[in-house]
């Protein structure tokens, strides 16, 4: 395809949709056999083609926020978070309105251990529908979590919960916070609820295992 594009008639084509397509194909070749422990050879060469690809996208149309956004979410992906955040970045320049690119970069600096993710999460907050804000509540609540900030971890995962009752990841990161205050039972709960929720989510599942061996070691320690 990528032979096609460079080699082929310009006029029977739109270059930037099209590389812009083959960057996301190429993008999700290498992110489902990453998910599933593929092999590392083939991995690489998945890695490197849908790096290139999302870069010739950037090449063809560089104003296109989108395809700023694509790379920066592939580059958390792969785990490059300080170059995610300059495509975000980049991306924010050119679409300033956008609630997932403030979203994700807030994702990308709090990976990054960058005090100003929290900042960027309450932007991305005001930008965002009704239909986006539980996923960042969610995330601003982790934040707070992972810094012990544990009555606005609560607050922010439980209105999380209020707009979108049921979203796994905000019950589970909700259930490590009850951990850290020792409500047991209220943890359990939490994790009961996200395992529900997404049974394929394996992080609640470790959690809830956990805390009910925890919970009966506790119970042991009282009698």
């Amino acid at each position: 395809m990528a032979t096609v594009l460079k080699e082929g008639d310009p006029s029977a084509v739109d270059a930037p949709i099209a590389w812009a397509g083959l960057a996301m194909a190429h993008r999700a070749q290498h992110e489902i056999p990453a998910a599933y422990d593929g092999e590392q050879a083939v991995l690489n060469e998945a890695e490197e083609r849908a790096l290139c690809t999302l870069k010739q996208a950037i090449q063809e149309d560089p104003d296109d926020a989108v395809q700023w956004h694509q790379l920066g979410l592939y580059n958390i992906c792969t785990t490059q978070f300080s170059r995610s955040v300059n495509f975000l970045k980049a991306a924010i320049a050119r679409s300033p309105d956008c609630s997932y690119a403030w979203s994700n970069l807030g994702i990308a600096l709090q990976l990054s251990d960058d005090p100003s993710s929290e900042t960027v999460y309450k932007r991305a907050l005001v930008l965002s529908s009704s239909q986006q804000s539980h996923a960042i509540l969610s995330n601003l609540g982790i934040l707070y979590r992972q810094h012990r900030l544990y009555e606005l971890a609560r607050k922010m995962l439980s209105r999380s919960l209020e707009l979108c009752p049921g979203y796994a990841p905000a019950n589970n990161n909700l259930g490590l916070v009850f951990v850290a205050e020792g409500r047991m039972e209220d943890a359990i709960c939490c994790f009961e609820k996200a395992v529900k929720s997404d049974d394929l989510l394996d992080a609640a599942k470790s959690n809830l295992a956990k805390v009910l061996v925890l919970a009966k070691k506790q119970q042991g320690n009282t009698r």
